[in-house]
This record gives structure tokens, sequence and C-alpha cells, in this order.
């Protein structure tokens, strides 16, 4: 057993080498506090900056990706300085507030001392691309409508503005600085072209032939949407495999008419859009269609059921709004629909559960039937939208009953819950993940975001103290002890407390590669949180570890099986598993 484990140990000082090489070579600047953060925003011209911590899961995967970009900006002309700022440490606490950081990672690219949210990809490449897309000149000023023809035919989307001058081409110019990313920007100051191009805005795509004519250049933001809408495609399947056609039917502000069919296209489907067009209604929709066995998930979002296909829904995001077609199946009766939808002719259709007949106190089941009912001002509410696979919503599910079972004689306030996949809800309760949960004061029916603990205690006393009441609360003092008595009860032998009041999950023994795969997965080491990335020969030093730690586990199992030879084996763990937390 020695000599294996000295050569082990040779290996990790040889590669220990390597790591501390490593660390020399690092591109990104590692930010700590405020006063380095603010002379580094003003020596550069450019900075991209990385909020994180070094728990969060996305950080780590994203770490060696922005290194790598790092090394490539850094170069580049004009050139970019990547940093990155540990929100766990002191020091960098109170850039929290000054930047609106909600999670991690958050990015924000810093151009001339102005911050605006990074939203581009997360892979090296991607982010050298976007990130030079987004610094230098956001427009290109031409003579001829030629030019702007010929740039149409190697870019997705040109964006084209002919003004007297550049003051009267203000707006759209700063339109074009916000819009780098979804078009490319000309400008001419030969007023006599406009007449040529078909307007004094005009967007031009690759995807089809359609010029898209802007009219109305009052408003800068209007501009920047107008054309990143023209960006987007208006026809095409929603599939896994068409990432530009889930990327417009996310971000349109067209209404969206969304076919859903068995198996391939139908000829309805095609038949739609030659309708929509022959009525000039296309410019007001995006069609998209799919296939809806082969994407359940999409059938439940629209509350379709397999037996309703072929089926259409229609889309209003500004008025949230859905509409469900029930005509005969056909091009023109489909068009007719989405045309109807437009005038404001057809009733709005919520996907929702059935209305609970008899609810028993505590914990009220809130359906999209009787949400307004329940939510009406009259009383304070804290509802909790969940989804029936979630992880985390299954892990405070208890602790949420026994907060509705506390206040099941309280009048003042509801403790609800909305199955929020069977249930539609108003856009502006802003559900994005589960379990959210919504604060609604009295005399209100726009929701507070709820950002505490998940235990019975922490919620209990966010009640206490956002009551409209005025006078201590009706509480079960029973449930109370008995919650909070779980809250606090001491993790059982052979399991971990987990943070946030989650349930304590069990403890298995982990095997090498098990270790390697934990420890490839962190982006530091010996670095600004203790930690720095490695490389390939980090790879093998983790490995060398691992092994080591293992032999040493092992070796110990081993001297502890030769000494209990006399006494009764314990419970074998073979076949054993841990518990998955989500």
């Amino acid at each position: 057993f020695f000599f294996p484990m000295l050569r082990i140990a040779a290996l990790v000082c040889l590669l220990g080498v390597a790591l501390v090489a490593a660390g020399e070579g690092d591109d990104v600047v590692h930010i700590e506090g405020k006063q380095q953060l603010d002379s580094l925003i003003a020596d550069n011209k450019y900075v991209l900056l990385e909020f994180f911590a070094p728990w969060c899961g996305h950080c780590q995967r994203l770490a060696p990706e922005f290194e790598a970009a790092a090394g490539v900006l850094k170069s580049s002309e004009p050139a970019v300085i990547l940093a990155d700022c540990d929100m766990t440490k002191p020091e960098n606490e109170d850039l929290k507030g000054d930047f609106q950081i909600q999670g991690f990672p958050t990015l924000k690219l810093f151009r001339n001392k102005v911050a605006s949210d990074y939203n581009g990809p997360r892979e090296k490449d991607g982010i050298v691309a976007y990130t030079l897309s987004q610094v230098g000149p956001a427009f290109t000023e031409v003579s001829t409508l030629e030019e702007v023809e010929a740039a149409a035919k190697d870019n997705k989307v040109v964006a084209f503005g002919v003004f007297a001058d550049a003051k009267e081409a203000a707006q759209y110019l700063g339109a074009a600085d916000a819009g780098r990313t979804f078009a490319k920007w000309y400008v001419s100051y030969k007023p006599e072209l406009a007449a040529k191009a078909g307007g004094k805005i005009t967007v031009r795509k690759m995807f089809n032939e359609e010029i898209g004519v802007y009219n109305d250049d009052d408003v800068m933001s209007t501009i920047t949407e107008f054309v990143h809408d023209q960006s987007l495609t208006t026809f095409g399947q929603i599939a896994r495999e068409q990432p530009e056609v889930i990327q417009a039917f996310s971000e349109t502000k067209r209404k969206k008419l969304i076919i859903i069919v068995k198996g391939t296209e139908d000829a309805v489907v095609s038949g739609v859009q030659a309708e929509l067009k022959a009525n000039k209604m296309e410019s007001v929709f995006f069609v998209g269609w799919v296939d809806g066995p082969e994407f359940p998930q999409a059938m439940q979002h629209f509350g379709v059921e397999t037996a309703d296909l072929p089926a259409a829904v229609v889309f209003d995001d500004k008025q949230d709004s859905k509409f469900r077609f029930t005509g005969e199946w056909n091009s023109a009766a489909v068009a007719q629909f989405a045309a109807d939808c437009h005038a404001g002719k057809v009733k709005p259709f919520f996907k929702s559960e059935a209305v609970p007949e008899n609810p028993a106190p505590g914990t009220q089941v809130v359906v999209r039937d009787n949400l307004d009912k329940i939510i009406d001002g009259s009383k304070d509410v804290l509802l909790k939208a969940y989804a029936p696979w979630c992880g985390h919503c299954k892990s405070m599910a208890p602790d949420y009953q026994a907060l509705g079972a506390a206040l099941k004689d309280e009048d003042s306030v509801v403790i609800g819950k909305i199955d929020a996949t069977a249930n539609d809800l108003p856009s502006n309760y802003g559900v994005q993940g589960f379990p959210t949960l919504l604060w609604f004061a009295k005399g209100t029916t726009v929701p507070a975001r709820y950002e505490g603990g998940r235990t019975f205690k922490a919620m209990l006393d966010y009640v206490k103290d956002k009551s409209s009441k005025g006078s201590p609360l009706t509480i079960d003092s029973a449930v109370e002890a008995e919650a909070s008595k779980a809250n606090n009860s001491p993790p059982r032998a052979g399991e971990n407390a987990a943070p946030g009041g989650a349930r304590p999950v069990k403890q298995q023994d982990a095997s090498p590669m098990d270790l390697v795969t934990e420890l490839l997965s962190r982006k530091y080491m010996l670095g600004q949180t203790g930690y720095v990335w490695m490389g390939a020969a980090g790879g093998l030093l983790l490995l060398s570890i691992a092994l080591l730690v293992s032999a040493l586990r092992d070796g110990g199992k081993t001297e502890k099986k030769k000494s209990d030879k006399k006494e009764d084996k314990a419970p074998t763990k073979k076949g054993s598993k841990s518990k998955k937390v989500e």
C-alpha cells in the first residue's frame, strides 16, 4: 500500500506546479470591491463583467468559457476587458444593489462607463462574437440604395434609415445602438433615397421578400421594437430543432396563431398563411404549427387535448388573452377566426382545472376560474404557484400546508396554492419558475414577490409582518408548535441538514470518478475564492487527489474489517441510492 501511495503523492506534487502556473495566465480581472470596479471601468472603454457565486452550477459551467473568451477579447480591436465579481464576498455586497443583481450569473457590458445587460451566448465563440457586435460603430453610412441591397444578401436583417442630417437621425441612431444584436443598421443623409427604399425607415430580411416599413419615428424605443420584430421569422414549425421559430414565438410583438396537428404539417397550415396574406393580415400574426403528440409540453401549454386535434389557438400577449378555434377545419375558416380575434369578436379562453366543490379549511386550492374571486382585494393572500414535478415545490410542501393549517381560523388572510401547469396565470404575476410565492396585500390585486425562506417559521413571520389586520393573527398554537419543532429538529444520523429548510438527504460513499466530477464542476482553485481553473493538467491533478482519497478511504476500511472480524456485520449498502435533490 505504501509505495503506490508514494507514487501518487509524487504525481500530486509534480502536478501542483502546473496548478500554480495555470493561475499566472488568468485573463479575467477579479473584482475586490466597488473602488476597484470603478477604477477598472474608468480606465477601460469596454468591460464585460460577470457577477457570480462560487456555489452556482451555471457559473461553474460558464467559467472556462468566460476565461477563454477573455484571452481573445483582451487582444481584439477594440479591446474588451473581462472581469468577474464574487458576490459572496463582503466587500462586494454593495454592488448587488447598485446593479440590481437578482440571480447568478448576471453579466453586464460597460460601454464608456454605461452598463447594459448582456443577453448573449454563454460559450467562448458566442461570447466573443456577441461582445464585439456590441462595441464599435453601431451603424454604417451609405450613399446609395445598392449598398444596402448588397448588404441584405449577406446579412439576415438590414435596417435602413434615410434622413436630412444627423440631428434628424438621432432617434434612429439611438435605436441602432440598442439593436446591434438583431440587425445591421445603415443610414443615409440623401433624402431622395427614401422613395426608392420604400420609406424613411425600412427593414430587409434574407428569409423573406417582404420589406418592413416603419411609419412613426417619434419614439426611439418603438423603432427598436419594430426592427427587432421584423428580424423574427413569421412562420414555421415550433420544434426543438427550429430554434429561430421558438425565438420568434417567445419574442414577437405580433399576435400568435398556433396550429396544432397530428404528425406532419397538413394542408391547412400552409393555406392559412396564404389566406392571411390575401386578407392583408400577414403582418399582424406570427403563424406557428406544432406536432402535438411529438411535443406534449406544447399541448399542455396551449390547453389542448389529443382528442381536440387538429386545433388552432390565438394568443394576444398585449391583452393577456387566449382564444380557441371551434369552427369547421379549413384554411379559410382558421384565417377568418384569426381576423375575428384581431377585431375583438371572439371571447377569450383560459385554461383551468375544475373549481373545488367543498374546499377544506387551511391551504386553499386555487384554479384559474376562481382566481379572481379569491384575489379580489378583500383579504391578504399568499399564493404559491407550483408544478407537480418540481422537486423544490415538493420539499417545501409540508411547511406550506402547515402554514395554511395554522392560519385556517384567520379570516383576514388566505393561504393558497395553484398548479401553474394546469391553470393560466395573468402575465403580470411574472411566474417564470417554481415555486413562486406571491403576496397580495388587502386592497390590491397586484402581487409582490416573496423572497424569504421556505420554512414554516419564515413564511409565518412574513405573513405576520405583512398582515393588514392591525392586530395579532389567530394562529393554531398546536400546529405552530409541531411545525416549528419539525423545522428545528436536528438531522438524523447519516444525514446532512440542507439549506433553506429543505429536507435532509442521506449520504453515500462517492467513487473516485464521483470526486473527479465534483471537483471538475468547480470554477476556481487557490484563487479569489480559494480556487483556479486548471485545464488538462489540473484534471490529472484532481484525478490523482481523488485516487489518493479513495485509496486512503479503502485502506481505512480494510483495517476496520480486520479489527471487526468477530463483530456482527452492519447491514449492507449494496444497491442503495441517495435521494435526488432538485
